[in-house]
This record gives structure tokens, C-alpha cells and sequence, in this order.
């Protein structure tokens, strides 16, 4: 039973992929949003409420980033703390020392 439960941390690295993909999911699909609106933005008039419309899009694709980052660092700390390795190097002001 000892052995179980001491080989069942690798079951965390599958938490930590998918923590993992998602941020880069979103990370990535918001720069495309980015590239697509700035675009957008410079080929098209724009007037009061397009512009007002701009402004709201970028806040939504500010939020997904915001999403995204937090999805990393879940990742990083996840891997970090549960599978008891550290192949990464980590930033200090990631690195995590206590759960307490």
C-alpha cells in the first residue's frame, strides 16, 4: 500500500499537463486575438462606439491572458510541490517553499 501511495504523485504530472496546456491554449489564442484586432483596428474606421467596442475587446483578451498566466504558474507549482523534483529552473519570485 506504501508503494501505491508513493507512486501515485505521478498521477499530479497529468494535472500538470493539462494546467500546462491550457495556459499555453490561452496565451496563444489571445495573441492571435491581439494581432487580428490591432489589424482590424487599423484597417477600418473607427468611430465613438467602435472605439468603445476596441477598448472592451482588449479588456476580454487582458482577462484571457490574465487566465492563462495563472494556469502557468498553478502548473509550475503544482509540478514543483507534488512530484517532489525540480528539473526547471524557477524564478525566485515563483519558487515556493512552504504549503504551511
Amino acid at each position: 500500500m506504501n508503494k501505491l501511495f508513493s507512486s501515485s504523485r505521478y498521477i499530479i504530472l497529468i494535472a500538470v499537463l493539462s494546467a500546462f496546456i491550457a495556459a499555453l491554449t490561452l496565451l496563444v489564442v489571445a495573441g492571435i486575438g491581439t494581432i487580428q484586432l490591432v489589424v482590424r483596428s487599423f484597417t477600418q474606421n473607427l468611430d465613438g462606439k467602435s472605439v468603445k467596442l476596441l477598448a472592451l475587446s482588449f479588456i476580454e483578451i487582458i482577462d484571457v491572458l490574465l487566465l492563462g498566466t495563472i494556469f502557468y504558474i498553478t502548473s509550475l507549482g503544482l509540478y514543483e510541490h507534488l512530484s517532489m523534483k525540480t528539473y526547471l529552473p524557477l524564478p525566485g519570485c515563483i519558487s515556493l517553499k512552504s504549503m504551511t
